[in-house]
């Protein structure tokens, strides 16, 4: 989901209005029309840090299997 945002910004860190190098801005107009374009390419950043945890996961037919315990946030 996150990936074409993440390859544009490591590709050129500046135009992300999100991201640590951030485009720097000269007037919240022109911030609000850099969050506006970013969006239209790349689609809505999450405000805040997200944690995704499968509960189960395996592969090749069952033979690797692993199963989680209580995520690290409760």
């Amino acid at each position: 989901m996150y990936t074409p945002a993440v390859l544009a910004e490591m590709a050129s860190p500046h135009i992300n209005p999100y991201g640590k190098s951030r485009i720097q801005c000269l007037n919240e107009d022109d911030r609000l029309a850099a969050v506006e374009e970013w969006i239209s390419r790349y689609g809505k950043e999450p405000s805040v840090a997200i944690g995704l945890q499968a509960s189960q996961i395996s592969w090749d037919n069952g033979a690797c299997f692993y199963e989680a315990g209580d995520p690290w946030w409760r």
